[in-house]
C-alpha cells in the first residue's frame, strides 16, 4: 500500500467488529506514529489505551455531550485517549508563546499524531474514527492523567464492520488551491555615462539658446516691418 493509497484509502469507522485488537500491533501502531513531525522535535503526544469496563464506563458516562459518540466506544474493541504535554510545544523556555497562535501549535501537533496513527492503523487492517466531543474532565479523572499533560483527543479503534464510501471531496471547489507568485521586478532606470549626460545637456542648451535666439529675431522683424 503506498502513502496515497493509504490516505486515500482510510475511513472514519464507526461500527466495529468483535475481534479484539492484539498489543503488539497497538505498539507497532504507535511506534509509527511516534515518527510524526513535531514543534522542534519536542513530541508531545502520548497515547492511553483504555479497554474493558473502564472504557465501557467513559462510554455511559462521559458522552451525554454526544450520544453516537458513547455507542461508538462501546462498540470498539478499544480506545484510545491521545494526550499532550503542556507548555512545550509553541513556548519558549521562559514559559512565552513563540508566536502569535499561541499554544495553538499543541493542538497542531496532536492532529498529526492522531492521522499519523490512524493511518498506521489501516495499513494494519484497522478502522478508526477521532472523536471530540465528550467530558474531559470525567474521562480526565478517570484515566488519572498527570497535571502536566491534557487530553486532546479520543479515537475509536477496532476491526471494522462496514465499509463507508468515501464523502465527496472538496478539492475540486474553486478556491481550494490558491497560487502565489512574486511580482514582476521593475528594471532600475540604466546609468548613462557622465560625459554621455553632459554631451546632452550642452546640446540641450544650445537649442534653448537657438530658440530664444530666433524668437529674438522674428520679433524684431515683426516690430521692423511695422514701421
Amino acid at each position: 500500500m503506498t502513502a496515497k493509497e493509504c490516505i486515500m484509502t482510510r475511513r472514519s469507522i464507526r461500527q466495529f467488529s468483535d475481534k479484539p485488537v492484539d498489543e503488539a500491533i497497538l505498539r507497532d501502531i504507535i511506534e509509527t506514529a511516534s515518527f510524526a513531525p513535531s514543534w522542534k522535535n519536542t513530541q508531545i503526544t502520548r497515547y492511553v489505551a483504555v479497554k474493558g469496563e473502564l472504557k465501557d464506563k467513559i462510554a455511559k458516562e462521559c458522552c451525554a455531550l454526544h450520544a453516537n459518540n458513547g455507542r461508538i466506544i462501546g462498540d470498539a474493541a478499544m480506545l484510545i485517549a491521545v494526550t499532550i504535554i503542556k507548555g512545550r510545544c509553541g513556548f519558549e523556555r521562559d514559559g512565552s508563546f513563540t508566536t502569535k497562535k499561541g499554544a495553538s501549535w499543541q493542538m497542531f501537533d496532536a492532529g498529526i499524531a492522531s492521522q499519523s496513527f490512524c493511518l498506521a492503523a489501516h495499513e494494519q487492517g484497522l478502522g478508526t474514527v477521532i472523536m471530540g466531543i465528550w467530558d474531559e474532565d470525567g474521562i480526565t479523572e478517570l484515566l488519572q492523567i498527570p497535571e502536566n499533560q491534557e487530553l486532546a483527543a479520543l479515537i475509536a479503534i477496532g476491526y471494522p464492520d462496514i465499509e463507508p464510501d468515501a464523502p465527496k471531496r472538496k478539492s475540486s471547489i474553486p478556491g481550494s488551491l490558491s497560487l502565489r507568485k512574486a511580482a514582476a521586478a521593475i528594471a532600475p532606470f540604466p546609468k548613462i555615462p557622465f560625459l554621455l549626460l553632459h554631451v546632452f545637456f550642452l546640446k540641450f542648451l544650445y537649442l534653448s539658446l537657438a530658440n530664444i535666439h530666433l524668437q529674438i529675431n522674428i520679433t524684431v522683424l515683426y516690430i521692423t516691418s511695422s514701421y
